[in-house]
């Protein structure tokens, strides 16, 4: 089954394929919220084209592929890419990097599973896979990345391109799944990187997803998660947040009674499941270690998977900007409790942090 893309504000689409990259922990899923950005190769701004008149839909366009619509919000040129949190600084020859950022969102008042094939970068002399594959933003195994219903998901992605390049074209294909449907619909895009639109589109809508308080519990078939407190701002005596940021800590309690039963893994990260996030969906995820006690409770530790009919419990502390409000917790639980022909409706639970 195919999704036919449709037109939305300033964008048509192509056809093509899609392979991708994630480069950070915090953040656009893909690149750090707390680095600075590199300084940029080519300082000149995209030339701005007619998107309705243009052969390739520009960045700055909005796509639409049933539930899921998406739009590159910004390319930037530069002579390094930082992933990993900033803990790897990659340089390639006389290559230039191109940051690519795509903010995803769905449009439906259902779950999605979204599995990206490709999402590579074509040009004159060849086509650039992005240094991290856009599969690693979810665990191994995962039937693709979660979406509640309303929700938008931010993804920075970094390819090594010749220096001067002047054809640039991303390209991808996605695989979409409705849930509880086992049926999944296949959707193609393909944009072009060297031009932005006159009008960029904007994704309108906010999160629609049933959203807990602190305090609440949620059971994902036995797997049991409840945030217990919050505070903010806290002071941890090892780390200092970086500038506009505040350590926010929150405390959890998962019991594992889920069925089949197995070890499972809970916490920050895309191997856990967890993030914090803003309603531009930008994701925090970098947990800091602490000793003693913080919003009731020591360190979370995340380290090992959560053997059957036991619990972990503790406290979590991520670097938040300071005016980030409202400011989520999202869950997405292992993907054995939710993938095709078990009959799940939900992927993907949401706190209100504040």
């Amino acid at each position: 089954m195919d999704i036919g893309p449709t037109r939305r504000a300033v964008l048509r689409i192509g056809s093509g394929a899609l392979a991708a990259s994630l480069a950070g922990c915090s953040g656009p899923l893909g690149g750090g919220a707390t680095e600075p950005r590199t300084a940029t190769v080519t300082p000149a701004p995209l030339p701005t084209v007619d998107a309705d008149a243009a052969p390739v839909p520009p960045v700055g366009a909005v796509v639409a592929f049933g539930p899921l619509e998406l739009v590159i919000t910004d390319v930037v040129r530069s002579a390094r890419a930082t992933v990993l949190g900033g803990e790897e600084v990659y340089t390639v020859g006389d290559d230039e990097f191109l940051a690519v950022e795509t903010v995803l969102r769905n449009r439906s008042d259902r779950y999605l599973a979204v599995a990206v094939d490709r999402y590579d970068v074509a040009h004159e002399t060849g086509i650039e896979e992005s240094i991290v594959r856009f599969s690693e933003l979810a665990s191994s195994g995962s039937e693709g990345l979660a979406f509640a219903p309303g929700e938008r998901r931010r993804v920075r992605l970094h390819y090594a391109i010749p220096p001067e390049t002047a054809d640039a074209r991303l390209r991808g294909t996605m695989r979409v799944r409705l849930l509880p449907d086992e049926s999944i619909a296949v959707a193609t895009l393909e944009v072009d990187l060297t031009a932005t639109a006159a009008e960029p589109g904007t994704l309108d809508g906010s999160l629609s997803a049933p959203v807990h308080g602190v305090g609440d519990r949620v059971d994902a078939s036995g797997l049991a998660v409840a945030v217990r407190e919050v505070a903010v701002p806290v002071e941890l005596s090892n780390w200092t947040p970086p500038p506009g940021f505040e350590y926010l800590a929150v405390n959890l309690a998962v019991e594992n009674d889920a069925e089949p039963s197995a070890p499972l893994v809970v916490g920050l990260g895309r191997f856990g499941g967890m993030s914090l996030a803003d309603t531009e969906g930008t994701e925090f995820a970098e947990d800091r270690w602490f000793d003693g006690t913080l919003a009731g409770g020591a360190y979370y530790d995340d380290a090992t998977a959560i053997p059957p009919g036991e619990t972990n419990e503790g406290t979590m502390v991520v670097a938040v900007p300071v005016d980030a409000a409202p400011l989520y917790l999202f869950w997405t639980p292992p993907t054995a409790l939710w993938r095709a022909g078990s009959g799940v409706a939900v992927n993907r639970y949401v706190w209100r942090l504040r």
